[in-house]
């Protein structure tokens, strides 16, 4: 998986930017651990990429709100043969248009804010006993509004990721 990242970061995304290589092992270890079957991969990339190792799953549903950036992941995972039948890419837009709950979601899409903004909607779409991973908590203002809402969508905090070289990291909770 480490030169999977490395190539990434090297050709696709800055590391900067990419979800961190703890984040993206803790995202797949912790899918497979909790036997999750219904993926959200909201924020395509590197986390892509990961997921499509994901054992046992029905689907895997690959988000972005950038159509470029939803390509550059599909490539990315098509020229490294990690096609995973079950995962299928899928626009922001249409995915808000689906019926579809899952049991772990990996939140790492659109800018900060926007993300803030659309937090309640995709704790909607999180089964009872689902998990959630919110990626980049080191930022203040992403973490004070987890905090915010968790008591409304019963959200229990499990544990966070390691924290990369960046100080970034990832928590991940459970829907009560």
């Amino acid at each position: 998986m480490k030169q999977l990242y490395n190539e990434y970061i090297s050709t696709v995304s800055i590391e900067a930017t990419a979800a961190s290589y703890p984040v993206i092992c803790s995202f797949l270890n912790e899918v497979n651990i909790r036997l999750a079957r219904k993926i959200a991969d909201l924020g395509s990339g590197i986390s892509s990429a990961a997921i499509a190792h994901a054992i046992n799953v029905e689907f895997i549903h690959s988000v972005d709100d950038k159509f470029e950036w939803l390509d550059k992941s599909k490539q990315f995972i098509v020229k490294h043969k990690l096609t995973n039948a079950k995962q299928e890419f899928i626009l922001v837009d249409d995915w808000f248009n689906m019926d579809v709950k899952y049991d772990f979601i990996f939140y790492d899409m659109y800018e900060t804010t926007t993300r803030i903004r659309n937090m309640d909607y995709v704790l909607t779409r999180l089964e009872k006993d689902g998990y959630i991973m919110f990626d980049d908590c080191h930022k203040k203002y992403l973490k004070n509004e987890i905090m915010r809402i968790k008591d409304k969508h019963n959200l229990k905090f499990i544990k966070e990721t390691e924290w990369d070289r960046f100080g970034r990291r990832a928590e991940l909770y459970v829907k009560e």
